[in-house]
C-alpha cells in the first residue's frame, strides 16, 4: 500500500496538470470525446481550453498530415507546457494563447471544434459557445464533454457570497446557441 506524499505536489499549475490529472482523469475521457467527434483525414480542428495539448494531440493523429488543428488556452504555462510535449506523426499543431470568447479565428475556418472538460471553467460561457459556432464551416461539429451539470463551485455567474455553513441553492446556467 503507497502513501501519498505532499512532496509529489511540486511544480507549476501546468506540470501538475499533465503530471496528476492527464493521466488519470483526461486520458481516459478523452476516448468518448474523440468517438462522439468522429474525426477524418484531412478535417481542420480547434480544440478549446486544451490545456496541455492531450486532446489536441490526439486530433492531430486523426486528421493526419493533410488536416489542421490548433489548440488554444487563456493560460500560457498550459501552452508553454502543450509545446514541449512531443506532437504525434500527424497534422502540424498550432499553439495559441486565446480567451475563447473572443477567439482569434476567421468565421467558418474550422470542421470542428472540441472542448474537454474546460466550458465548466470559462467566464462567459455563453460567448465561448457562440465563437465556437462563429468559426465552425456549415456543417461542421462540435464535441463537448463537461463532468456532468456544471457546479456551483465552477460557476463565475453564481458567487454565493454567503457562509460556508448556510444552505446551500441551486443554481443553473443556461445560454443559448445562435448559429
Amino acid at each position: 500500500m503507497s502513501s501519498v506524499s505532499y512532496q509529489q505536489f511540486t511544480g507549476t499549475a501546468a506540470e501538475n496538470y499533465q503530471r496528476d490529472f492527464v493521466p488519470s482523469i483526461a486520458t481516459p475521457v478523452s476516448r468518448e470525446l474523440l468517438r462522439v467527434a468522429d474525426l477524418k483525414p484531412s478535417e481542420r480542428v480547434l480544440d478549446v481550453a486544451c490545456g496541455t495539448g492531450l486532446i489536441t494531440r490526439l486530433a492531430s493523429e486523426r486528421v493526419g498530415a493533410d488536416g489542421a488543428v490548433m489548440g488554444i488556452d487563456i493560460a500560457p504555462d498550459m501552452i508553454g507546457l502543450a509545446k514541449r510535449v512531443p506532437a504525434p506523426d500527424g497534422a502540424a499543431i498550432q499553439w495559441r494563447v486565446a480567451d475563447a470568447a473572443a477567439l482569434p479565428i476567421a468565421d467558418a475556418s474550422v470542421d470542428v471544434v472540441l472542448c474537454q472538460m474546460g466550458l465548466m471553467f470559462m467566464e462567459n460561457r455563453a460567448a465561448a459557445i457562440a465563437e465556437m459556432a462563429r468559426v465552425l464551416v456549415p456543417s461542421g461539429r462540435v464535441a463537448i464533454n463537461t463532468p456532468g451539470r456544471i457546479q456551483p463551485l465552477f460557476d463565475p455567474g453564481a458567487v454565493d457570497r454567503r457562509p460556508h455553513f448556510s444552505r446551500p441553492r441551486r443554481l443553473r446556467w443556461s445560454g443559448v446557441l445562435h448559429a
